[in-house]
Order: structure tokens, then C-alpha cells, then sequence
């Protein structure tokens, strides 16, 4: 980062800029296989173990990914001092921050209805950098990103009236207020966890519960799914077998309509000096995100649909949909078939998430501080009153997929919080001797009273028939975060 900086008289003008080339290398050789046991056979997860039924077998295979990310950031600020109690700073700042690429164009993503060009036998939906209206990056570069940001610090100068007594007079008061806009950039883990999806590795996650020891056959039906290991890295050119990769599950994609997370931030604060060793500070401090990075089941199970055929009365040959069923074939008796109950992208996809900029959240605080200095004492102490509220609380936890924008209390949401730090220079200078020995000795700590951490609860049966289990960066469905609070 350069930053210069002049003083024009009352101006001082501050600029700089900041450019930054990134490279992501990371080889990924998927995993040999697993195989999860949670109970939907006997309600008990050993005992499902112990009868060979799991529910779910996964294995992977990856190649190499060489990710490529670019950063371009201007700025310029100016503080004026409008008159000796009055200062304003402004300024505004330009950032373009481009999303990330692969080398060799190994990356995909899922836009509803685009069939892709690069392979055109790949399902409908799942498309490539080169395809029709898909850059290298997946979402374009976007160069609109301009923040702005205010300021103002202000000490009143009344030394007689009213004010006075609020304000104790000059240089006792000030007041500070401020506001500003702040863009993030994308998170390398975007890309690395597109590594080897399909064709350019291969996850295989069974659609269906599995047999033990034949892993690529469907308990239920003795369906045969093929085994798929191991996978060639396809050129354009190549002759792909797409029967091999489907269902494509467990396969993240950057959303092609992506933008660059923000966030607003803003406070107002009042310092008040009593004394010569006492200063009291009240503010009020909050922050608006806009665009978060979350993640989205892209493909959710229609509860509806399962449930007209969840019973053996409502099938022809009486296989059922259930909890991890949605991607199952399924014979009304009152005719047609259907193939998965999952939507938009159908049966070709399982349970697949978007990397997508929908995620949003608010901060609102009242923050009070005291310090005060009472002859070999110090101590600051404070105090803060706040409330978090967001759709998705970090890296990996899924949105709702029903209501993108319901929010509910932050994982990290902390409603009360007291600190207090001290600082206490011992007395043993009095009682005579080396200066060496007697002087110096303190005694110092932290101490902090807190409200607890909302308890987040976690459901992996899947009553809710959706379908989400592999959406997300965390082996956890979507489920809606109950905001129960420890104490």
C-alpha cells in the first residue's frame, strides 16, 4: 500500500492505491470413501452400523487447481479544519475486486436453462467458463464499487450559559459522528472448493440409501448406479460419459450474478471530561452488511411432491418418498413417474449449493466507557448493549432456502458485555531501600461479565424433505437456527 499524504493549510489531503495478484494452488485427490450412519433404518445410528444399512456412501477424486484472483484499490481523503473545534473528514474510495479464475478454465457453475457449448453433453444447467455469457470468473467484474465516507469531530466552545454546565466548557466535550462504506473481496475458498467437480474430477454421493458392500447399489431397489472411479481430465474434445458423474452432488457453484460484499458502518459519540482524571464516553455504534457471502441449496426437495407419494398406497409398486429419498423414481398410482422430487435443476443434480452474495445482517449497539485515574490507580471500564442479526452467521452455514431473507439472532450475539482492565502501581517505594528492587511493581488484570452465545441446534434426518444436506461448507443440512441463549 503507498499512501501519501499534504498539508494545505487547513487541508490535509491523503491518496494511495493498493494492488494485489493472487495465486491459489492446491491438489486435491478426493477421498478413497465414507460411509454415514444416522439412524433412518433403526432410529439408532450403531445399530444401523451394525445392520449394513447407511444411509448416504460418498467418494471423490481431484486434479490440481491453479486459481487466479486480481485486487485494484484507490482512495483519496481530505481532513479540513473548518475552525479550531470543527474538523470534517471525507473521502471516497474505489475498489475492484475481480472474482476468482482457474488456470485452465476448470471451474463451473449452475445457471437454470443454459445448455453449455463447451460440453455440450453436460445436463442442462451446469456450464463452464467459455459458455454463453459465462467469463472466467463465473460472475463478471464489476466496477461501480465506489465508497464514500464521512466524518466529523466537534468540541463546543461556550464558556458561559446553559451549555457550559452540560459541556464544562472548552476542550471538555466532544462530539464525534461518522459514516462509511466498506467492500470485502471474495474468498479464495470460493474457488478451492470447486475442485474436482464434475468433469473435472468427480463426487459421487449415492442418491439413495446403499447396500454395505456393494456401495454403487441402491438398498431399496437393487438399482445399479455404475461405478465411476477412476475419471480422465477431459479436454474440449473429449468424448465425455456424463452417466458416469450423475447425479451431480455435493458441487458447489459461484453464482453468476454475484457482487462484492459490503457493509455500512456509522456510530455517534459523545466524551465528556470531569476533572482533571475522569473521562466518560457514550456512543452509539452499528453496522449494516449488504451482499454477504452465504451459502444456498440450489437444487431443494419439493415437500409437497414427496409427500403425495410417501406411502405405499400412493405408489404402484409401493417405493416411497421419505427423508433422503428426494432423489428417488418414484410410480404414482395415479400415473406418470417422477424422477426426483428436487427442483430447478432436476434428477441430473442431488443436493448442490450456491457460493451466492445474498447474505445480509445488522449490528446495533449503545457502548458506555469510564476512565478514571485515582492516584496509583487506573482503570477503564465498559460496557455494551447490542444485538446482531443476520440469514447466515459465517463460512459454511446455509441460508433458508424457503425465505432467503429471514433473519434471525447472530451465532456470536453477545446482548451484554462488561469489561473492566486496572492498573494499580504497588506502594513498595515507601517502604524504603534499592530503587531497583522497591520501585516499579504493579498489579494489573482484565476481568469481563458476559451474556452467553446463542445455542445453535443441528437436525440431519431430514423431516424437513428438502434435501439440503450437501449444500453447504459444513455436513449440516439447513434447518432454522432456534435462538436459545446459554447462560
Amino acid at each position: 500500500m503507498d499512501n501519501f499524504s499534504r498539508v494545505i493549510r487547513t487541508h490535509t489531503l491523503t491518496f494511495g492505491g493498493q494492488f494485489r495478484y493472487n495465486q491459489l494452488t492446491e491438489y486435491n485427490g478426493g477421498s478413497n470413501g465414507d460411509f454415514t450412519f444416522n439412524g433412518a433404518e433403526t432410529g439408532v445410528d450403531f445399530a444401523d452400523f451394525l445392520l449394513g444399512a447407511p444411509t448416504n456412501y460418498s467418494q471423490g477424486q481431484g486434479f490440481p487447481s491453479y486459481g487466479r484472483s486480481r485486487y485494484v484499490g484507490l482512495f483519496a481523503q481530505d481532513s479540513w479544519r473548518v475552525r479550531p473545534n470543527l474538523t470534517l473528514n471525507y473521502g471516497l474510495r474505489w475498489d475492484v475486486s475481480r472474482p476468482w479464475s482457474e488456470k485452465n478454465g476448470q471451474l463451473e457453475t449452475l445457471v437454470p436453462g443454459l445448455q453449455s457449448t463447451r460440453f455440450p453433453g453436460s445436463p442442462t444447467g451446469w456450464v463452464f467458463p467459455g459458455d454463453p455469457g459465462i467469463p472466467s470468473t463465473l460472475a463478471p467484474t464489476r466496477y461501480d464499487n465506489f465508497a464514500p465516507r464521512i466524518g466529523l469531530a466537534y468540541s463546543p466552545s461556550s464558556d458561559s450559559g446553559v451549555l457550559t454546565m452540560l459541556t464544562g466548557g472548552p476542550g471538555k466535550t466532544s462530539v464525534r459522528a461518522g459514516w462509511g462504506k466498506f467492500y470485502s473481496t471474495f474468498e479464495g475458498a470460493t474457488n478451492f472448493n470447486e475442485i474436482g467437480d464434475a468433469p473435472f474430477g468427480i463426487f459421487y454421493g449415492s442418491p439413495v440409501p446403499p447396500q454395505f458392500v456393494t456401495p454403487f447399489v441402491d438398498r431399496g431397489t437393487g438399482n445399479i448406479e455404475g461405478q465411476r472411479f477412476p475419471v480422465p481430465l477431459p479436454t474440449t474434445n473429449t468424448v465425455i460419459n456424463w452417466a458416469n458423474y450423475l447425479p451431480i452432488g455435493t458441487s458447489p457453484a459461484f453464482w453468476y450474478k454475484n457482487v462484492l460484499p459490503y457493509t455500512e458502518e456509522y456510530q455517534l459519540s459523545f466524551q465528556r471530561q470531569l476533572g482533571a482524571a475522569t473521562l466518560l464516553t457514550a456512543s452509539y455504534v452499528g453496522t449494516q452488511g449488504h451482499h454477504l457471502m452465504s451459502s444456498l441449496e440450489a437444487n431443494p426437495g419439493n415437500p409437497a411432491l414427496c409427500l403425495s407419494v410417501s406411502q405405499p398406497s400412493q405408489t404402484v409398486d409401493g417405493n416411497t418418498c421419505g427423508p433422503n429419498k428426494e432423489n428417488g423414481v418414484y410410480l404414482p398410482v395415479t400415473g406418470g413417474t417422477i424422477n426426483s422430487t428436487r427442483g430447478p435443476f432436476g434428477p441430473n443434480f442431488s443436493s448442490d449449493g450456491y457460493f451466492i452474495t445474498s447474505g445480509k445482517s445488522s449490528y446495533n449497539s449503545l457502548q458506555l466507557s469510564v476512565r478514571q485515574r485515582i492516584s496509583r490507580l487506573e482503570f477503564l471500564a465498559g460496557y455494551t448493549y447490542s444485538k446482531s442479526l443476520d440469514n447466515g452467521s459465517g463460512y459454511g452455514e446455509q441460508i433458508n432456502p424457503l425465505d432467503q431473507g429471514l433473519r434471525s439472532l447472530s451465532s456470536f450475539d453477545v446482548r451484554h458485555n462488561f469489561v473492566v482492565s486496572y492498573d494499580y502501581q504497588l506502594p513498595f517505594d515507601r517502604l524504603g531501600g534499592p530503587s531497583r528492587l522497591v520501585r516499579g511493581w504493579r498489579l494489573s488484570g482484565i476481568t469481563r461479565f458476559s451474556t452467553g452465545l446463542p445455542v445453535t441446534l443441528t437436525e440431519t434426518d431430514d423431516n424437513s424433505l428438502l434435501g439440503t444436506s450437501s449444500a453447504g461448507q459444513s455436513p449440516f443440512p439447513w434447518i432454522p437456527r432456534i435462538s436459545l441463549r446459554a447462560r
